[in-house]
């Protein structure tokens, strides 16, 4: 109970808010919002102010009023809501790899005044997309996802089969998209203030649409494997990839390199911005170039925390920390 109270110190009241609504859309990054005035540091559709950090803590439905019909639109195609994951998980991350380079081949445009509205409009719609798939996966673990004992040899239906093979599958793919988009330093840097206000709607180009994508995914992923791991209490192990010790993957092996990746992204992030500036003005300058790269690090080591109050270890986030600033 000590750790139940201590979580939700540092979460928002916002779950209880979240429950009192007729429905609630899947958050995203954004910094896009002005919240001047709001008594807020993050936009409404973020991930800590809509509640979904805390859902994800306490292990709740992360989006207990979206995804009730029996089929669902993503990327275009009509999907059976209870089934698409187990049958058609390849081709579903196969469309979701085709949207991010469609998004990437937008960078390539020339954004002059006249295709500023049309360039945001193809990008914010491909990011929708994309972060709907993956919110659509984290439900799909929590409400649909059967437990299945591998050990038993009694026969089952071929659909249970694949279900049961659904798990290393999910690994597998999380792991090919995570080298897909590389990391998170690695990306080409943008001004992040760079945009059109044309009648009271800020136009982002493509490259900053890239940028919230990217930390979309970093983040969703880090969920989803999470929720793995609090679905099936078991380690689970891919097929396909090996770390890079040549052991076989594992949820809890990605999870754990991945927040070691984007911890080492963060602070390689910080140190760039702050080599631009003057050490007098050090001070006055903020280490994050985009708040949403700043909610990304509230996220990370919240979650850290939390997964740390649990084992027996010292908590990743300390240890990584001190490993990167001793090298």
């Amino acid at each position: 109970m000590e750790n139940c109270s201590a979580a939700s110190m540092f979460l928002t009241d916002s779950l209880e808010l979240e429950l009192g609504t007729e429905w609630c859309k899947p958050p995203y990054f954004s910094c896009a919002v002005d919240n001047k005035g709001e008594g807020k540091h993050f936009s409404g559709e973020s991930y800590l102010c809509s509640g979904a950090l805390k859902r994800l803590i306490l292990n709740l439905d992360p989006l207990p009023t979206n995804f009730e019909e029996d089929t669902l639109e993503i990327f275009g195609i009509q999907w059976v809501t209870e089934t698409a994951l187990v049958n058609s998980s390849r081709e579903l991350f196969h469309l979701f790899r085709q949207q991010l380079y469609n998004l990437e081949t937008l960078l390539q445009s020339s954004c002059d005044f006249g295709k500023v509205s049309t360039l945001h409009c193809k990008a914010d719609n491909i990011r929708q997309q994309c972060v709907l798939f993956l919110h659509y996966v984290k439900v799909f673990i929590f409400r649909y996802l059967k437990v299945h004992n591998a050990e038993s040899h009694v026969p089952v239906h071929p659909y249970e089969a694949l279900e049961a093979q659904l798990p290393s599958l999910l690994i597998d793919e999380l792991h090919g998209l995570l080298l897909y988009i590389g990391h998170l330093s690695e990306l080409p840097s943008i001004n992040i203030g760079a945009f059109v206000n044309q009648n009271q709607i800020k136009l982002f180009p493509p490259s900053w649409h890239l940028l919230h994508l990217h930390l979309d995914i970093h983040w969703l992923v880090l969920e989803i494997l999470y929720m793995l791991g609090e679905k099936l209490k078991q380690v689970v192990y891919g097929h396909q990839f090996m770390n890079l010790a040549s052991d076989s993957l594992t949820n809890v092996s990605l999870f754990e390199e991945h927040c070691e990746t984007l911890l080492c992204d963060l602070i390689s992030l910080s140190l760039n911005r702050y080599d631009k500036v003057r050490p007098s003005e050090s001070l006055m300058s903020d280490h994050c170039p985009c708040l949403c790269i700043k909610e990304l690090w509230v996220l990370l080591i919240h979650l850290l925390d939390h997964r740390s109050k649990w084992s027996v270890s010292e908590a990743l986030w300390g240890t990584r920390i001190e490993d990167t600033v001793q090298s």
